[in-house]
């Protein structure tokens, strides 16, 4: 047992020693980072909080953290940064299960690093970006340990190791931190007590306390004064005319931000989950008998090889083609307008069957199939938040962070559930393309210096 708890140590320590080398290429980038690190200069830490609550956002927690870590103490964030990623890394595979073993807990890592480069860099590396993202996603997700304890494995918190005040200081903080974190906490507590209630299992007082303050803490977040000023000022700068969009309009314009990031910047998630599904239904006998898992295996060919032919296969990633589309009344035109619209639908079409079909199949293959859905859809609404923000195309992949790690959580679920990655070889052969990745970016930020918007 104490060589078990030592080489587990070892493993922290060196998972740690490996993500604090990456930070070493990270710097405060000329911005937000720059604009932060005056801010001690011109108030104090009351005033600073007053301002930004009523002058910008109600994002308490990352204001202070930025207060005092970006003024002069980008070292401390460097220290307390990679901690924070093997937190999210801990927290995943806790929901998941109820030990964390070293495999697992490298698994989980090695899957975060499928993540795009644009989003690692802006939402994990980034030092703004990470206290507005990676830290309350972690602390939303460590939050929910209690919860999927309850719901999975009917424990009850009075036989947690941690004391239940630490999960709900982490799970306030989360929430008045940031907008999706704090929505998707939420509305995944409210659903834990939902399903406890269909399941016919005891209500604890203390978990219905600790989802009312999170949902305390999200309306706090929610109802800051700031936050119309901030998007008034955003309209002006980023998006003048979106006042001026319909409803329809917004959802439009959404739709296609939506499916470029979601098929394009996040295309290796998309595949990697698309990836493993195919081989659970193939080594499954039963399962592959299914008409459903046979065409999508199809769709999932004809995806590899569009990817392969690249320029020539490109009608299944051009999303913005659509907005060349001229629907005329002139009838000379009709027959080109339709073939054009048929051609820029095509891409639209194919990857809502194909993820429907994905998400049906992960699903129906899932223990906690409730729990799944629930992650498919806070994954959509995480991004389809943005269909109504001012900032939809300036905000970057930074906004993609939550989506992302929701996906990441998908991924690890079904590996670990069917026992995918057991093996040391398969883990190996796993840890080709976040290796790649991850050397890749910080090569670049070497090369060029620290971008957080790759």
């Amino acid at each position: 047992m104490y060589i078990f708890q030592r080489s587990k140590l070892s493993l922290i320590i060196l998972l740690f020693i490996i993500l604090y080398g990456v930070h070493l290429a990270v710097a405060p980038y000329p911005g937000d980072d720059f604009f932060y690190k005056t801010a001690s200069q011109n108030y104090s830490i009351l005033e600073w909080i007053q301002f930004r609550y009523f002058e910008w956002s109600g994002r308490i927690i990352p204001d202070i953290l930025s207060y005092y870590l970006l003024d002069g103490k980008v070292w401390v964030w460097r220290l307390i940064n990679p901690f924070i990623i093997l937190l999210l890394a801990y927290s995943i595979i806790r929901i998941i299960k109820g030990h964390v073993s070293t495999t697992y807990l490298v698994l989980a890592i090695l899957t975060l690093g499928y993540i795009h480069q644009g989003v690692l860099s802006s939402g994990f590396f980034w030092v703004t970006g990470s206290l507005n993202y990676l830290w309350p996603i972690a602390l939303g997700l460590f939050a929910m340990i209690p919860l999927a304890d309850k719901v999975f494995r009917d424990k009850k918190n009075s036989d947690a190791r941690l004391p239940f005040i630490i999960f709900i200081l982490c799970g306030f903080l989360a929430s008045i931190s940031n907008e999706q974190v704090a929505l998707c906490i939420s509305c995944f507590s409210i659903a834990a007590h939902i399903c406890l209630f269909f399941q016919h299992k005891h209500q604890e007082t203390k978990l219905f306390i600790f989802t009312g303050i999170m949902v305390i803490g999200t309306i706090i977040l929610l109802i800051a004064p700031g936050n119309q000023v901030r998007m008034e000022s955003e309209i002006a700068s980023w998006y003048p005319e979106f006042n001026d969009l319909s409803f329809l309009k917004h959802l439009y314009v959404g739709v296609v931000w939506f499916f470029d990031k979601m098929f394009n910047e996040m295309r290796i998630l998309v595949f990697t989950l698309a990836a493993i599904t195919v081989t659970g239904y193939l080594l499954d006998s039963e399962l592959r008998k299914l008409w459903l898992s046979k065409f999508f295996a199809l769709l999932f060919a004809i995806v590899l090889s569009a990817l392969l032919l690249g320029n020539e296969m490109n009608l299944f990633y051009n999303f913005s083609k659509i907005n060349s589309i001229n629907i005329t009344p002139n009838v000379t035109y009709l027959w080109e307008v339709k073939y054009s619209l048929i051609i820029a639908l095509i891409p639209y079409l194919f990857w809502s069957a194909f993820s429907l079909i994905l998400i049906i199949l992960v699903v129906r293959k899932s223990e906690n199939r409730f729990f799944i859905l629930l992650c498919f859809l806070g994954l959509i609404a995480s991004i389809a938040v943005m269909f109504f923000s001012p900032t939809i195309y300036a905000s970057g992949r930074r906004v993609l962070t939550v989506g992302s790690v929701l996906f990441s959580l998908i991924i690890i679920y079904f590996l670990i559930k069917h026992k995918m990655l057991d093996n040391k070889l398969g883990l190996w052969v796993y840890s080709i393309i976040p290796i790649i990745n991850l050397i890749s970016m910080t090569a670049k930020w070497l090369a060029w210096g620290f971008k957080p918007f790759l």
